[in-house]
């Protein structure tokens, strides 16, 4: 998990690091269009985040994360008082052996 908090969101920031790590999995951004070959982001549906303002995570083409900017209640929560974007991300299937990796 990823957490970026500052005076602004920094969804670009989060954004940066899910390439970083799918590049360190080997995991080239999805060609194309087609999603089992890599990684893409499709419509997101967690409602701990903006809707509109987040992404699930796909590699080869099954779902393994989410990202976006989390709700300001959410944060309230916390006790957090400045925006937040987010990245939560299940690595183990690259790990697995049958990973395809």
């Amino acid at each position: 998990m990823v957490l970026y908090s500052a005076t602004t969101s920094g969804f670009e920031q989060v954004h940066g690091v899910l390439d970083k790590a799918m590049q360190a999995l080997g995991v080239a951004p999805a060609a194309g269009g087609d999603a089992a070959s890599g990684y893409s982001l499709a419509e997101g549906d967690d409602p701990s985040l903006f809707a509109g303002r987040q992404a699930a995570v796909l590699a080869r083409g099954k779902r393994v994360g989410s990202m976006g900017i989390v709700r300001p209640e959410v944060l309230a929560n916390f006790e957090i008082n400045f925006p937040c974007s987010v990245l939560e991300m299940d690595i183990e299937w690259a790990l697995s052996e049958d990973g395809q990796r």
